[in-house]
């Protein structure tokens, strides 16, 4: 059916909201039922011959590359549209019926509309005649070939303007469907092809790969079984290349096959040929999925809905396919929803680019209490010996140079007691200061006891040319001492001297 308002696919990740382009049909189109005020409730059998005044407003046929008729074929009943061009050459020429039909549901579409509408030329062989008698043919090409088309043939460039893009409706719903599970079987022996239901589905799905016809490519009975009442029967054909042959069906409904003809949907997903042949009354509505698809019709009759986003070929063979006429039936069966894949992320509490939740950014180092350019599991920088608790390189911070004696409590080598050099790192558990004893400060245990200057990788300060090693200052307080020894020892020797006898 054709997009109205709502909501309506036109694409994979595109959605209109409001009123739909003209140039849209729902995603549901194909095989549907009947629509207008003028629908009967039950559709008369195949073989009426009795106009009783219904009439169907939806499309039964649809060809999404072109259709042509040939051979014996003789009327294609109901609402026809295809965007690609229309062809009729009969051999021997005569009159093809489009829209109504002498003998079939005897349902047609409502009279003055458009029972046969084409996107490209309309080609009538000579002596064939083109009847669409009480309705409209509309062209958005020419009118060629020699032949007469009637009643009424309007020229119209925007024809099929509303099917833009039936075709990959037709073939997204025909993929889709094929994906479905079957939940029955399908035998095939030389002479019968029976369908087993599982006896309480409501969607009874079939699957097969293979030609249904005999052996020799001869015809064959069709038998359902396990089929509960009302159920929908759908039955995937997934071959390349698909040939049915059958005799059953029949004109009065009796034949079981016709029980189920509404609800049930032969679909053909991959084939670029699928043809129908045999002497029968085919039953059940078609949709051909692939654009390169060429489904040709050479049985007695066709009794349904009929879709292929390719080519339609309607004809007539020597294996019994005599009439080749196509009657108008309805699809009422009930089936999944097909859906594009959503194309938007799933939906998140998280922007997708975001990481896992966390308490920090992710460029902060993991909780720390530090600055982020310190390291985070060490107290001392990295380069600092890890066993001293005074930097080996730090200057002394004493106005006094440091080789003079020490004259006070505090040795001329211990530097101010500020809590932190100007160059220490701030996470050290320890202050990056000598301790502020009253001793000379012994040689740290990591100093060699010929230590040198300071090696160029010792972090220091300004002052790294000077002596601050222990090993360096000992001496000089080792030659004050002495010198001072040695003065007591003179100054006691001299008032010893000078005592009265």
């Amino acid at each position: 059916m054709l997009a109205s308002a709502a909501v309506v696919a036109l694409g994979a990740g595109t959605v209109a909201f409001g009123l739909t382009p003209a140039s849209a049909v729902d995603d549901d189109f194909g095989p549907g039922p009947c629509e207008g005020s003028r629908c009967p409730g039950t559709f008369p059998p195949p073989g009426s011959d009795v106009d009783e005044g219904y009439r169907d407003e939806a499309v039964n046929v649809y060809a999404g590359q072109g259709i042509s008729i040939s051979g014996a074929a003789a009327e294609m009943e109901g609402r026809v549209v295809t965007p690609g061009g229309f062809r009729l050459d009969k051999d021997p020429a005569g009159i093809f019926n489009v829209g109504l039909a002498g003998v079939g549901s005897r349902v047609s579409p409502p009279e003055g509309s458009d029972y046969l509408t084409v996107g490209g030329n309309l080609d009538v062989e000579a002596s064939n005649t083109l009847a669409a008698d009480g309705g409209v043919i509309r062209i958005a090409g020419s009118q060629t070939g020699g032949g007469t088309a009637r009643d009424r043939v309007v020229v119209d460039t925007g024809a099929v303007d509303d099917y833009a893009n039936a075709d990959d409706v037709l073939t997204n719903r025909s993929t889709c469907l094929a994906t479905l599970a079957a939940n029955g079987t399908v035998e095939v022996t030389d002479s019968t092809v029976t369908f087993n239901g599982d006896g309480e589905s409501d969607l009874q799905i079939f699957e097969t790969d293979a030609s249904l016809q005999s052996p020799g490519g001869g015809s064959v009975g069709f038998a359902f079984a396990g089929i509960p009442a009302d159920a929908t029967v759908l039955i995937n054909l997934t071959g390349d290349d698909v040939s049915v042959n059958t005799y059953s069906g029949d004109l009065s409904d009796q034949d079981p096959w016709n029980q189920i003809r509404d609800r049930l949907l032969w679909n053909v997903p991959n084939a670029d040929s699928f043809a129908m042949h045999g002497p029968a009354q085919f039953q059940g509505s078609l949709l051909a999925g692939a654009p390169s698809n060429t489904t040709t019709l050479a049985t007695a009759g066709f009794n349904g809905r009929l879709f292929t986003a390719g080519t339609l070929v309607q004809t007539s063979d020597d294996s019994g396919g005599q009439g080749g006429e196509i009657h108008n039936y309805p699809f009422t069966g009930v089936l999944p929803t097909c859906e594009e894949p959503p194309t938007d992320p799933p939906t998140t509490s998280e922007p997708p680019t975001d990481p896992p939740t966390t308490s920090e950014p992710p460029t902060d180092p993991p909780t720390t209490s530090e600055p982020p350019t310190d390291p985070p599991t060490t107290s001392e920088p990295p380069t600092d010996p890890p066993t001293t608790s005074e930097p080996p390189t730090d200057p002394p911070t004493t106005s006094e140079p440091p080789t003079d004696p020490p004259t006070t409590s505090e040795p001329p080598t211990d530097p101010s007691t500020t809590t932190e050099p100007p160059t220490g790192p701030p996470t050290s558990s320890e202050a990056p200061v000598p301790p502020t004893t009253a001793g000379p400060p012994s040689n740290p245990p990591s100093d060699p006891p010929t230590a040198g200057p300071p090696s160029p990788t010792s972090p220091g300060g300004p002052g790294d040319d000077l002596p601050v090693s222990g090993s360096n200052v000992a001496p000089t307080l080792a030659i004050s001492a002495g010198l001072l020894a040695l003065g007591i020892v003179i100054i006691v020797s001299a008032r010893i001297t000078s005592r009265p006898s």
